[in-house]
């Protein structure tokens, strides 16, 4: 199972939201960057059908079309909005391609690192 999580202070470092699972539910996630055409989408939404669970009550993520140059995201206490440019959508199914064909238990930053919130993506690091 897929589990989201939004953490104010991740570690007691920073603003993280965090996507935690196994290669199969780290796989989920990398086809929904493949497939994601650059509409404004609700990633909650696109996987209500179960397959994760929403930590820290965070309401809903939107995915949309970054047209800056760089990955940006913004936050408030219950929704997060991530605008990823089309070079960093192609960049970040790479990072979850390469967590998938891992066989260890790893993780991967996904954003540009020049926001005040991190995004990571963990493989089998956290038990469901």
């Amino acid at each position: 199972m897929l589990q989201i999580g939004y953490y104010k202070n991740f570690k007691g470092d920073q603003p993280t939201l965090l996507f935690a699972g196994s290669a199969s539910d780290v796989l989920k996630l990398m086809v929904f960057f493949r497939d994601w055409d650059g509409e404004k989408t609700d990633l909650l939404k696109y996987f209500e059908n179960g397959s994760i669970i929403e930590v820290n009550k965070i309401q809903n993520i939107i995915i949309e079309r970054g047209v800056h140059g760089r990955t940006n995201v913004t936050s408030d206490d219950f929704s997060l909005t991530w605008s990823i440019t089309k070079k960093d959508q192609d960049r970040i199914m790479g990072l979850l391609e390469g967590l998938v064909e891992s066989n260890k238990p790893s993780h991967q930053y996904l954003n540009d690192g020049l926001s005040n919130i991190q995004i990571i993506c963990s493989k089998d690091e956290y038990p469901n």
